[in-house]
């Protein structure tokens, strides 16, 4: 059966990045959020002493006396490449796909360098020792921008099948509170709105129905691809809580723990290129679907005190536990 152009667009479209399927994750997460954090390679939960506590750990407020404004953040400069094994298949019908039977090339993304700031303020508001209110705003400790070409050398990129290029931003404004309940005992809470931004670009191959001898007899010929766009927000809800216990002076044992985030976002999937120039058909909603991980926090922190009091260095050791296995289970979802 030989099926309109329209109607293979719109087929290749459902089947292609509408249907209900698996996916696995295309991200890359760095290993925390903070300069101080970061260079105390993560182990931040027991002493939490500004305002990034608000990630780490909320109980961290209760100690930080007066007002605070921190701005802080990473520029990533990552790089990836890969070279897809085997040649590209031949197609003795069209003298156009000249590489059939040379090595697929190798792929770098083009994305460049991404931005991931950190902004959060706490204050005591001057009078309470006792009590500290804080808000900021912050995201995962990761990269959004991925962007890889559709060809390469003139001949296709052998990645295009993958998602080619992704734009997602993922922001928590934050409102957090730290009380010292004992001298011994700190704990802390905090609420995060969860805001998502989704850009996702795909390649699919359209079988246009036109036989052996037909141009698009090839799943390496750009002409016959059909370049896709999904653009989609959506928000959520999140709350850590956080615990400081002090044994002595020098000793503090912290922990703290996040819950998942489910999200549901909303928006269009759109069509940018048709195989063979074919019409394009409307712009269709879509809803997409993914869950981040709950974070489980715990550890523990010696100072060097001097004896006047003046804090000569630490020695902290933390443990993470990240529910990545249980959230991406179903993988991400997206129907159209």
């Amino acid at each position: 059966m030989r099926l309109t152009p329209r109607t293979s667009l719109l087929v290749c479209l459902a089947i292609g990045i509408a249907a209900p399927r698996v996916a696995r994750a295309g991200g890359f997460e760095l290993p925390d959020n903070g300069t101080e954090a970061l260079g105390r390679g993560g182990a931040f939960v027991a002493k939490a002493d500004d305002p990034t506590a608000i990630q780490y750990n909320p109980a961290g407020f209760a100690a930080q006396r007066g007002t605070r404004l921190l701005l802080d953040g990473h520029i990533v400069m990552s790089s990836y490449q890969f070279q897809r094994f085997g040649a590209f298949p031949d197609n003795g019908h069209n003298p156009a796909t000249p590489w059939g039977g040379t090595p697929y090339p190798l792929v770098r993304d083009q994305s460049g360098p991404f931005f991931a700031p950190f902004l959060a303020a706490s204050t005591d508001f001057g009078t309470l020792d006792w009590l500290t209110f804080a808000v900021g705003v912050f995201g995962p400790s990761g990269v959004g921008n991925r962007t890889y070409p559709v060809g390469v050398e003139g001949a296709p990129a052998a990645s295009r099948y993958d998602v080619v290029q992704t734009k997602s931003l993922i922001v928590m404004p934050t409102a957090a509170v730290g009380v010292k309940v004992f001298d011994w005992l700190d704990l802390g809470a905090a609420l995060h709105f969860v805001y998502g931004s989704f850009s996702l670009t795909s390649t699919s191959f359209v079988d246009l129905g036109d036989g052996a001898a037909g141009p698009c007899n090839n799943y390496e010929y750009k002409p016959c691809d059909s370049l896709s766009r999904l653009d989609l927000t959506g928000t959520s809800w999140a709350g850590t809580l956080g615990a400081m216990v002090h044994p002595s002076r020098t000793v503090t044992l912290g922990a703290s723990v996040r819950s998942p985030v489910s999200m549901d976002a909303t928006g269009k999937a759109t069509v940018l290129q048709s195989p063979l120039n074919q019409p394009i058909p409307s712009p269709g909603n879509a809803t997409f679907h993914t869950d981040l991980p709950s974070y489980w926090r715990v550890g523990g922190r010696y100072a060097f005190l001097e004896p006047d009091g003046f804090e000569s260095g630490d020695l902290e050791v933390d443990g993470t536990y990240e529910t990545w296995g249980q959230a991406q289970a179903g993988g991400p979802r997206i129907h159209i």
